[in-house]
């Protein structure tokens, strides 16, 4: 009998072959990213929004007990108006140390974006990656880091006892709530009663 059978010998006979690996659903980068509900040329603006993208996607990166060492962001121009000239920026650098600290990747958010901002043009998405994910347990220090988890507790505060929207960073908008716009957005059919398609 080859392996093959050998293996399949044992399985009938109650004996495992195979250990069971649980699947690790841990993402391998965490992107946020948004259209605006109107084209915004203000750096100020773009700040604004660039930080708040870099706190939706910290805290997702929290939730799955991760940490980021390569983040990544950009901007671009309407691609659907015409007679107009399309571009898109985007600008990767590794942080000096792994991190999911709301504070410190906003921080290195908003460096990239004033490298990539250019005075003049307008942009209607803007977004951020997080990259080059390890688990929060194996935290690898540097000679040289800063980051000693400093901020660690205070993120647990506000994630758990405060919520995204009650505490924020200075750069965010502290009276408003970005969310989508859903004028287009197809009924939930199957999973709300008040939205079932009635036939006449």
């Amino acid at each position: 009998m080859s392996i093959i059978g050998l293996k399949l010998k044992k399985e009938l006979e109650g004996i495992p072959t195979l250990d069971i690996v649980e699947k690790n659903n841990n993402k391998k980068s965490i992107t946020t990213t948004r259209s605006f509900e109107a084209e915004i040329s203000s750096l100020d603006d773009l700040i604004e929004r660039m930080t708040t993208f870099a706190v939706v996607a910290s805290k997702k990166l929290r939730i799955q007990n991760s940490e980021c060492n390569m983040i990544s962001v950009y901007i671009r121009s309407n691609p659907f108006k015409e007679n107009n000239d399309k571009y898109h920026f985007s600008l990767t650098e590794a942080l000096p140390f792994s991190t999911n600290s709301s504070i410190e990747i906003s921080k290195f958010a908003i460096k990239l974006l004033k490298k990539i901002y250019h005075q003049g043009k307008s942009y209607k998405k803007a977004g951020i990656i997080l990259m080059g994910l390890t688990p929060e347990s194996i935290h690898q220090v540097s000679l040289f880091e800063k980051d000693t988890n400093k901020h660690k507790k205070l993120m647990e505060s506000i994630d758990n006892k405060y919520g995204l929207y009650k505490v924020r960073l200075a750069s965010q908008d502290q009276k408003r709530i970005w969310k989508m716009n859903r004028q287009n957005l197809s009924r939930n059919y199957t999973t709300n009663i008040e939205e079932v398609l009635t036939v006449s």
